[in-house]
């Protein structure tokens, strides 16, 4: 009887396991696919024109908790808008968040080189040696001889 019980305890237990499982990984994957869909409306917005609105909804997606690739569709659509104070502060932040993130760097670093603040840049790009973007430290490093 005590044996019947504790089986049928497990059972329920792994159960409510592997419902809580995919409870949460569909819900990350309707986070993401919103998340797509939002970068889409965005992307018409810029393509019709309508940059102030653009503007607006990349403010806003950009307030939300985002994993790196996410912040980077961001960054790339402010850039594509020429806002480069908001690409540069959301960088900012997120690097803040996460410092040793090597795409955050690389993307950064680029973002310096391209600004010409070379000091800054060699600083971001020094945490990419020894990564595939180190190349992005050796432009910063020939840069600056010239």
């Amino acid at each position: 009887m005590k044996t019947q019980k504790s089986s049928k305890h497990f059972l329920q237990f792994f159960l409510l396991l592997i419902f809580a499982l995919c409870f949460f990984s569909c819900t990350k994957a309707i986070n993401e696919t919103a998340f797509v869909s939002k970068l889409d409306i965005i992307d018409v917005n810029i393509s019709a024109g309508q940059y102030d609105s653009a503007i607006k909804m990349l403010n806003k997606l950009s307030s939300d908790s985002l994993g790196s690739f996410q912040l980077l569709g961001i960054v790339k659509r402010y850039l594509k808008l020429g806002e480069t104070q908001h690409a540069e502060n959301l960088l900012k932040k997120s690097i803040k968040k996460l410092p040793d993130n090597v795409e955050l760097n690389a993307v950064y670093s680029h973002f310096l080189l391209n600004q010409n603040r070379l000091e800054e840049a060699e600083y971001h790009a020094k945490k990419l040696v020894g990564t595939n973007f180190a190349s992005m430290y050796s432009e910063v490093m020939f840069r600056k001889t010239l």
